[in-house]
């Protein structure tokens, strides 16, 4: 199957714009900072695959992909972390995915939006009225939450167990997703929009090439045409605007900060004004989501003709190298973090490594595919495949 539109947009957009960011890349970069770690790794995880998970992930989970729900990419649930197995496979199925209250939402390469049993990978719903889906993902309060999927014709909004559908945003080709308890913000058209997630009505719009982030303190950040915008969640007016800053939808926010993946750099960036309090100088690579803990930035870099490939625990408050981990070149997605575990992933390879000094627990190494940034929920790992498939692993 090939890659996911998400996929190549941003591929796209690494090579239309580059350019510009490289004059940033260059600043204060750190030569062999990973070292020539092995790039062949055994696997250590067990195929159990006519088995359940024995728990049913409940509560939030991971309601968007790219963000767990305070969009840090980092989750209070457990994880598995020792004697792991791989224990369902979903096959036939596009790498978009997210996770919501005992859910797990998934897009059929087919086009349809499935709700399946997260234990079993058994399919418990499904919705088929829209074309080309693009990304899935939950959002709104906690007692009243809107399944939202984006594709070729339009925004729809849907109830969880999608027995019905709330609303439908026609007028064209939309992608990414995110949202509050009181609005979804998505981009397409060469547009970024707010909709009300009570009614279905356009709050506003803005024109310009856009993917949307994260959003806290009344502000939703955007990648444009531009740079690195914020824009007022309210209003839509522009509170700031770093210029020749392009993160690729790489961005998270934690507390009063925005940590940014750029190519060659992860950037810690004051959420009210925009301006850098510091700079991680890596590799010539394409760093992607950061993962935030309370003291531990955790970023993984996908590949370039410079480098890649790498994963780097830094410290939050400064941005000093702490460890790094070469995984072999391969295009890694976002790192997520559970329990002290980052779970990394990239074409080939699933591994969880201790955040303390980056020590490999555990390793799934598979025959072929491209895995992408995995989910946690519960005490269970899910990663999307751009070859197909997703598989859920736990402990035995």
């Amino acid at each position: 199957m090939p890659p996911s539109t998400a996929s190549t947009r941003r591929t796209f957009l690494r090579t239309t714009i580059a350019a510009g960011t490289l004059g940033l890349a260059g600043c204060d970069a750190t030569d062999d900072i990973c070292g020539d770690d092995a790039v062949e790794f055994e696997s250590t995880v067990t195929d159990v695959t006519d088995r359940s998970l024995e728990s049913r992930p409940e509560g939030a989970g991971w309601p968007l992909q790219n963000q767990s729900g305070d969009y840090r990419r980092v989750t209070d649930a457990s994880g598995p972390r020792t004697n792991v197995g791989r224990f369902w496979r979903a096959d036939s199925i596009s790498p978009q995915a997210a996770i919501d209250d005992g859910r797990l939402y998934l897009i059929s390469d087919d086009g349809r939006v499935l709700v399946a049993d997260p234990a079993t990978g058994e399919i418990m719903a499904e919705y088929d009225q829209l074309r080309r889906p693009r990304d899935v993902g939950v959002v709104g309060p906690p007692d009243n939450r809107t399944l939202i999927v984006t594709g070729q014709d339009g925004l729809h909004a849907l109830t969880p167990d999608t027995s019905r559908r709330q609303f439908r945003l026609s007028g064209g080709d939309f992608f990414s997703i995110a949202g509050d308890d009181e609005s979804v913000y998505t981009t397409g058209n060469r547009s970024i929009q707010a909709i009300d997630l009570a009614s279905g009505s356009r709050r506003w719009r803005l024109d310009g090439l856009h993917d949307d982030g994260p959003i806290a303190n009344g502000i939703v950040l955007a990648d444009t045409d531009s740079g690195l915008r914020a824009y007022d969640t309210e209003t839509g007016e522009v509170v700031w605007t770093r210029r020749n800053i392009y993160v690729y939808s790489s961005l998270c926010i934690a507390d009063e900060t925005v940590y940014a993946g750029v190519l060659g750099n992860v950037l810690a960036l004051s959420l009210a004004d925009g301006t850098t309090d510091w700079k991680f100088g890596g590799e010539a690579e394409s760093f992607e989501v950061p993962a935030v803990t309370d003291d531990t930035i955790i970023a993984a870099s996908s590949t370039t003709e410079g480098g890649g490939g790498n994963v780097y625990a830094l410290d939050r408050a400064t941005g000093e190298h702490r460890w790094c981990a070469a995984l072999g070149y391969r295009d890694l997605g976002s790192a997520a973090v559970a329990d002290g575990v980052a779970y990394v992933a990239g074409d080939d390879l699933v591994q969880a490594r201790n955040i303390s000094d980056g020590s490999i627990l555990w390793t799934h190494h598979a025959e072929e595919g491209y895995y992408r940034a995995p989910l946690v929920s519960g005490d269970a790992l899910y990663v999307p495949n751009e070859n197909g498939w997703v598989d859920a692993f736990g402990e035995l």
